[in-house]
């Protein structure tokens, strides 16, 4: 036991423990400074003993750490902001309890208080802990833990209209024989074959879990700012089968035959066939008499009498025709794919995820993913560089190199391309440059080198680089450019070498015999694109953000601790 003076007092250890641990949370609290006075004259009411000084700051010190380690909730509850850190706004609902920060406010002690990260978040300022150059960079929102594939739907009439549609409509080719599959924006209504919203989730609660978990993470409220805008992040070529249903086989083998045009005269108020004319059928697509179109437009010409439209009779330039329409056909069909296009994104679920994942996983940014999916029948491998080259290397080749420049005073005197791109302008318009057809060996070599790896500068050839996977390819740049003419067309056009090799894809004419096995073996072409429907701003200096009552009571409190800390530490 050690005794000495307390202000007025004489007290002794561990006997006052209770007592002075008071005092000391009174002191965090206001911070009167006759506290500090009181341990001072305390520490010189015991000096002159060794033994009693070392056993008083033992036992006073002990009394500071069991103040550090008191839940530090007791100690803000009743201070200026309290409310501000412990509710949120909540729309219609007013006013709701900040559960996340009471949860981070339980676990923490008053020793705490000189912790920065503790801080920042008890000041309302939570976002700092991650700022990085400026700029505030959550960790990953754990999107598919939020929202696993498993509870993806597409079962339900208002999930089919808001994530999955299809359009796929067939029209009667050019020439007559067979149905077109190509997509034609301005003959649908909407802008793919099938359109996908991908994950089917709606963005409302992306929106709302994205914000209960910049919640927990900063304890901070950040307000939502609306969006709308699209980014196309790639495209992918997907092989799919696709089953026909029976009504659409029967709609594909009602092609459109062709209206039948007899050539007639007029006789005597009447009507009669007129043997000079041959009959003639018309064609989707067909020209002169042989359109269409042309027989349409001439059914509502203002010149066609009610006798006429009584007789199945048209004028087409000086010459009636009857016609007869074909019964039973179509010029176009809509196929019903809907059923099969839930078929199709269920089964490529992965790879979308893969693709779109970096921003379903961006913390404070609400994305959503959108897929134009075109469906295609065929595969065509295009030319590589190379082999386009290689096959037009004759004395006209298509491909030439800048060999040098000549003044165009003296021929003779030459200077090389380099030396040409630097001569100021001016002094460039006394040359021109002279270009000659790349060699055989030229075109191998420049082609050996063509891709340069984006991070560590490996070059590649051209041949390698079409053999790597779509996802590899993106880790590479073109290394060559080429400039392209076309014949009686000013002007050039620049290519890299990625617009060349690999496969494009086609449509085939569809009819009743192939229709089957075209859909069973077709390439669906998916451009994927993600939506910003909004971000989240944590700017720590916006408007409104930030606790400033609650700041300054916590700097008085870090204060304290620290002059306690002084003391004892």
């Amino acid at each position: 036991m050690v005794a000495f003076r307390w202000g007025n007092q004489n007290l002794s250890l561990p006997n006052s423990a209770n007592f002075l641990k008071t005092e000391m949370n009174d002191f965090l609290n206001t911070g009167d400074r006759s506290f500090v006075v009181k341990i001072k004259r305390a520490k010189e009411s015991v000096q002159g003993s060794g033994l009693n000084e070392q056993e008083f700051m033992g036992e006073f010190k002990k009394i500071y750490e069991e103040v550090l380690q008191q839940p530090l909730k007791p100690l803000l509850e009743n201070k200026e902001g309290w409310k501000q850190f412990s509710n949120m706004k909540s729309g219609k609902k007013g006013t709701i309890t900040n559960q996340a920060n009471i949860d981070f406010i339980d676990d923490q002690k008053i020793e705490n208080l000189t912790d920065a990260k503790v801080l920042t978040r008890l000041k309302g300022a939570g976002a700092l802990e991650f700022a990085k150059e400026g700029k505030v960079e959550l960790p990953p929102f754990p999107f598919e833990e939020t929202f696993p594939k498993s509870e993806f739907s597409f079962e339900t009439a208002k999930s089919v209209e808001k994530f999955i549609d299809d359009d796929v409509r067939l029209r009667v080719n050019a020439q007559g024989d067979g149905w077109n599959l190509a997509f034609k924006k301005e003959n649908a209504r909407q802008d793919a074959h099938i359109e996908i919203v991908y994950p089917p989730i709606d963005e409302g609660k992306i929106m709302a879990e994205k914000a209960d978990y910049i919640l927990e993470t900063t304890g901070q409220n950040a307000t939502f700012k609306p969006k709308s805008s699209q980014l196309k992040v790639g495209t992918e070529v997907i092989e799919h089968s696709f089953t026909l249903y029976d009504k659409d086989l029967k709609k594909i083998g009602s092609l459109f035959k062709g209206t039948v045009l007899t050539p007639m005269k007029l006789v005597d108020d009447k009507f009669e066939r007129d043997g000079e004319g041959e009959q003639i059928t018309t064609k989707i697509g067909g020209e002169g008499l042989e359109s269409e179109l042309a027989f349409l437009t001439a059914l509502s010409d203002l010149k066609r009498t009610p006798e006429m439209a009584d007789e199945d009779i048209i004028l087409l330039g000086e010459q009636y025709y009857h016609y007869k329409q074909p019964s039973g056909t179509l010029n176009n069909v809509v196929l019903d794919l809907l059923s099969e296009s839930k078929g199709f994104v269920r089964a490529n679920q992965e790879l979308f995820l893969r693709i779109l994942k970096p921003y379903l996983d961006e913390p404070t940014a609400v994305f959503t993913g959108k897929i134009l999916a075109n469906i295609k029948t065929r595969q065509k491998q295009k030319d590589t560089f190379r082999a386009t080259a290689l096959s037009t290397k004759t004395k006209d080749a298509k491909y030439s190199k800048t060999r040098y420049a000549e003044n165009k005073e003296n021929p003779k005197e030459r200077i090389t391309p380099e030396e040409y791109k630097a001569l100021p302008i001016q002094e460039r318009k006394k040359y021109k440059l002279v270009s000659k057809p790349l060699t055989q060996d030229e075109i191998m070599e420049l082609t050996e080198e063509a891709f340069k790896h984006k991070e560590t500068g490996e070059t590649i050839s051209e041949n390698a680089y079409q053999a790597l996977s779509n996802e590899d390819k993106k880790n590479y740049k073109t290394n060559l450019q080429v400039l392209e003419t076309t014949e009686g067309v000013a002007g050039a056009n620049m290519r890299g070498m990625e617009t060349y090799g690999g496969q494009e894809y086609k449509y085939d004419s569809i009819n009743s015999h192939n229709a089957e096995e075209l859909f069973a073996n077709a390439f669906v072409e998916c451009q994927i694109y993600v939506i910003n429907n909004g971000e989240y701003n944590l700017n720590p200096f916006r408007r409104g953000a930030g606790n400033r009552s609650l700041s300054k009571e916590i700097n008085k409190l870090k204060r304290n601790v620290r002059r306690l800390k002084k003391i004892f530490g």
